[in-house]
């Protein structure tokens, strides 16, 4: 009975760390596209005889939503990881 539950606990670990790491690799991929779009930025600031900065007007913004999905992401993702830390731990003092 008890190694059943031993089994069971270990495989709701394993799904959440499963979960976790598919979540921060979404992130990842985010921050990736982040720092592309602000290597492009920096191209249009420093060749502004080249390009209008009007041009990237929506990258801006783009930039802004792409970092606040970002930031929420990780504030969920970072309750989810703490939320699970302390139920670990009633679990284990029970």
């Amino acid at each position: 009975m008890v190694t059943d539950k031993v089994k069971e606990l270990d495989q709701e670990n394993i799904l959440f760390i499963k979960e976790m790491a598919f979540n921060l690799e979404a992130i990842m991929d985010k921050a990736m596209m982040a720092c592309s779009l602000c290597n492009t930025l920096f191209t249009a600031f420093y060749c502004q005889e080249t390009y209008s900065i009007r041009d990237f007007e929506w990258a801006f913004i783009l930039l802004g939503d792409l970092t606040g999905d970002m930031r929420d992401e990780l504030k969920e993702l970072t309750g989810s990881a703490f939320d699970s830390i302390r139920e670990g731990k009633k679990a284990s003092t029970k």
